[in-house]
């Protein structure tokens, strides 16, 4: 699951203020399906990107997940969604929701060959 590594990838680079550390970031997908395409398969699922024990301002991170999802997903930005926990007066922890697609192409009849990544034709915003 590529674009879920590329995800990851994007918050790690917003975090300019503190870098974030491996055990604070958490991504995954939740509720997924599998659908046949034809010549391959497509996930649709729910992202999940959790960031603990946040000192800085969430909006970089907000910010590059909008980013993202514009431009790896058909969905408004209306589709991110977010939820805040308050640990004190100086950290929180971010949970960020977000739809998810990812399709493979498999090279060979009856999906028996190698399957691989292909960029999703109907991204929400022009590239």
């Amino acid at each position: 699951m590529s674009k879920l590594q590329q995800l990851r990838e994007a918050v790690i680079a917003a975090a300019t203020a503190k870098p974030i550390e491996a055990d604070q970031l958490f991504t995954f997908l939740r509720d997924g399906r599998i659908v046949d395409t034809g010549a391959g398969l497509r996930y649709e699922a729910t992202a999940i990107v959790i960031v603990t024990d946040w000192r800085h301002s969430a909006h970089p991170i907000a910010r590059a997940l909008a980013l993202w999802l514009r431009t790896h997903e058909n969905a408004s930005l209306e589709a991110l969604q977010f939820e805040v926990d308050v640990m004190s007066h100086e950290m929180v922890d971010l949970q960020f929701q977000l739809p998810y697609t990812e399709t493979v192409v498999f090279d060979g009849p009856e999906f028996a060959a190698c399957a691989a990544a292909v960029p999703d034709p109907d991204s929400f915003l022009p590239r």
